[in-house]
């Protein structure tokens, strides 16, 4: 009797902490293969970053947007600019291009100084103006034919001047350059539509179709 006694002194202690030590084990257990969920994770859609300094052309609550990579400097852009502006005025309400400029041309005059001008004249919402001035212009963009386009747009001077003293537009400018490089864009200009890159129509009736205004018109 006094042997099992003994026995149990000694065993029972060791059961409770052998019991102890399989509880905590088991609180801590974490299995190799955690239960996946069937389901797939939603995928989001890739959005073009869209900034408040943005220049937008045309109607802001239209609701085809056309988010365009352009340089004062190109050729090319001054043809699509002209193909817009015929769009604009012919489907009124239903376009609207968000303008991002891309300094690129070196020769013979550097585009990014026109850029800062542009941004300036986009804060006081004369952008626009700006815009067709610099490119029926294109292939002289001297700082006196810049402020030459300046003084035939009605602005205040003062805060035009103050904002070309400013690194505002310089910051703003990058942006779009870190865009563009996070985007691959090799040149300009360079369309995007429902955040899909398109290759640019050369023509009016071209854009009519990619935008597919004309179906809009018959679904009135």
């Amino acid at each position: 009797m006094m042997k099992t006694r003994h026995l149990l002194l000694i065993f029972v202690p060791a059961i409770i902490v052998s019991g102890i030590a399989f509880f905590v084990r088991y609180l801590q257990y974490e299995p190799l293969y955690p239960e996946v969920s069937l389901e797939e994770p939603e995928k989001k859609e890739f959005q073009i970053p869209l900034f408040p300094k943005d220049p937008v052309i045309g109607d802001k609550r239209a609701a085809v947007t056309v988010v365009a990579f352009e340089d004062f400097g190109c050729q090319g852009c001054k043809i699509q600019h002209d193909i817009f502006e015929e769009l604009f005025e012919e489907y009124p309400g239903r376009i609207k291009l968000v303008w991002k400029g891309l300094p690129i041309t070196r020769f013979p005059y550097q585009s990014r100084q026109v850029h800062v001008y542009g941004y300036c004249a986009n804060e006081q919402e004369k952008f626009t103006e700006f815009e067709k001035l610099a490119l029926v212009n294109n292939y002289d963009l001297s700082l006196e034919v810049l402020q030459t386009m300046i003084e035939q747009i009605e602005i205040n001077q003062k805060k035009f001047d103050e904002c070309l003293v400013s690194p505002d537009a310089e910051v703003f400018i990058q942006k779009n350059e870190t865009l563009a490089k996070a985007l691959d864009i090799q040149s300009v200009p360079t369309f995007f539509i429902n955040n899909k890159q398109v290759e640019a129509p050369s023509t009016k009736e071209g854009w009519v179709t990619l935008l597919g205004l004309r179906d809009q018109l018959n679904l009135q």
